[in-house]
């Protein structure tokens, strides 16, 4: 298994970036009421995809992955999106996974 490698069905390291950007930027909507679970929900993940990158990202992973179900595919995000019931609690397990991994390897060997 490749290093910075967390299995073959969870994120990357480098690849929760884009979902802590999303989730910070449904952090701060307040014109809808959007879930994490929400992301289930076809007509909202046509809606939502060009205006929130998490829904993009989610968008996505299901054209690419077709043939499996989401929670085949991608359990990780599937599990965050059924039991975290705010994007701030998804926000700061995104952060979580980036420092835990991509950020605390570039900020060691980078001055910032």
């Amino acid at each position: 298994e490749p290093a910075g490698s967390h299995g073959g069905w969870g994120l990357d390291d480098y690849h929760c970036l884009p979902f802590y950007i999303g989730a910070c930027q449904l952090c701060s909507q307040t014109s809808t009421d959007i879930s994490p679970v929400d992301i289930h929900d076809k007509s909202l993940l046509n809606n939502y995809s060009s205006n929130y990158l998490y829904f993009g990202c989610i968008q996505y992973i299901q054209k690419l992955k077709t043939g499996a179900p989401f929670f085949e595919s991608s359990p990780m995000l599937d599990d965050i999106s059924r039991t975290l019931t705010s994007w701030e609690k998804v926000s700061d397990g995104m952060l979580k996974l980036c420092q835990g991994g991509s950020v605390e390897e570039t900020t060691g060997r980078a001055a910032f």
